[in-house]
């Protein structure tokens, strides 16, 4: 299998981060600590938002009012959720749960209105968990996702966490700034999750077996639905259906245009095809 060559796109635009808490009382600990190092040390260059939730209604409708603002007032945020999170269940808020694909679409709304630019860090154990809600004929719910896959201490994240956010405003760079987390955390890039996704999308429907049985069958529809097409007419049509099928640039940018929010994209079908090979 060839590797890919082309550099994702990794810059991004916030103009405040949002410190969405969700935890009892007693846990908070943590987090006050974190953010008075984060606000009352001038760290970042934004403003540092901390808004308490204590149920999924009262979490999804904070986002409901930061994608009303990323609509009307420009707004560009960095949501972090600091909470507890179940693989299963989704996000833990007072004794509830907010299910991982409900939260999938309301970010979705929400990195729309911002143009494909939400940086979203999940401290809650499982926040990987949110990519469930993913559709490649969707716009993705986020730009990049940082977030772990199984559990996190909240002591791991007292003591990364602002090093990750000084890091990523002092040198504008993700990828320098994911390397202040790393483990147990995942780096989710919303451009690699596409070039997955229609990499698997071509594999499956458009090579081999799969692809000649699908030819076949739109062949059938269209000669059911015109009993006295002749021989060269479905000659035609045969070779109509074999280069409509073929993996091409518009085929990525009919994909591409929806999922990142006509945002540009890094990759072309060329470096898909590539892999897929």
């Amino acid at each position: 299998m060839e590797t890919t060559t082309f550099q994702l796109n990794s810059s991004f635009g916030a103009n405040a981060l949002y410190w969405i808490c969700g935890l009892d009382a007693y846990e908070q600990g943590p987090t006050r600590r974190i953010l008075e190092d984060l606000q009352g040390h001038s760290r970042l260059p934004i403003p540092v938002i901390r808004l308490d939730v204590d149920s999924p209604t009262e979490l999804i409708a904070v986002l409901d009012k930061l994608h009303y603002n990323a609509l009307h007032c420009s707004l560009r945020p960095i949501v972090h959720f600091d909470m507890h999170g179940s693989k299963s269940a989704g996000l833990k808020l007072g004794n509830s749960f907010l299910e991982w694909e409900s939260l999938g679409q309301a970010l979705r709304k929400l990195n729309v209105a911002t143009g494909n630019k939400l940086l979203v860090v999940g401290g809650a154990c499982h926040a990987l968990s949110a990519i469930r809600s993913l559709n490649i004929l969707s716009a993705s719910p986020f730009f990049v996702l940082l977030a772990p896959e199984d559990e996190v201490q909240s002591g791991f994240i007292e003591s990364h966490i602002v090093s990750f956010y000084s890091e990523l405003f002092n040198t504008a760079s993700l990828d320098r700034a994911f390397e202040q987390l790393g483990d147990p955390f995942q780096y989710i890039h919303c451009e690699k999750l596409l070039f997955i996704m229609l990499s698997r999308y071509i594999e499956k429907k458009l090579k081999g077996k799969t692809l000649q049985q699908r030819r076949e069958r739109l062949l059938t529809e269209v000669f059911l639905a015109n009993e006295k097409t002749n021989p060269e007419t479905l000659k035609k049509v045969r070779l109509l259906l074999k280069s409509g099928l073929k993996p091409t640039q518009s085929l990525l940018d009919r994909y591409s245009g929806v999922f990142l929010c006509n945002r540009p994209c890094s990759f072309t079908i060329d470096d898909v095809l590539k892999l897929v090979r």
